[in-house]
């Protein structure tokens, strides 16, 4: 029951860090017009394949903490 509560704050709490890691990397990428700069074309599109990845992480985690929330909740 504490694993499921434990969980339950965790996983959302770790799908906000990965969020913002990901738009602060996106934020620091940018120049003073506002374009992202990359030093290639297969770094930008590495890059941009792995973010979303990442934030795709980030959303499974987080519907998973809201799951193990109802779960926890309704037992």
């Amino acid at each position: 029951m504490n694993t499921i509560i434990t969980l339950a704050i965790l996983c959302p709490v770790l799908s906000v860090i990965i969020f913002i890691f990901v738009e602060r990397r996106r934020f620091y990428r940018r120049n003073q017009s506002g374009i992202e700069t990359f030093p290639s074309y297969s770094s930008s599109v590495i890059t941009r394949i792995g973010e979303k990845l990442l934030k795709l992480i980030a959303l499974v985690l987080f519907l998973a903490g809201i799951g193990f929330f109802v779960i926890w909740y309704f037992n």
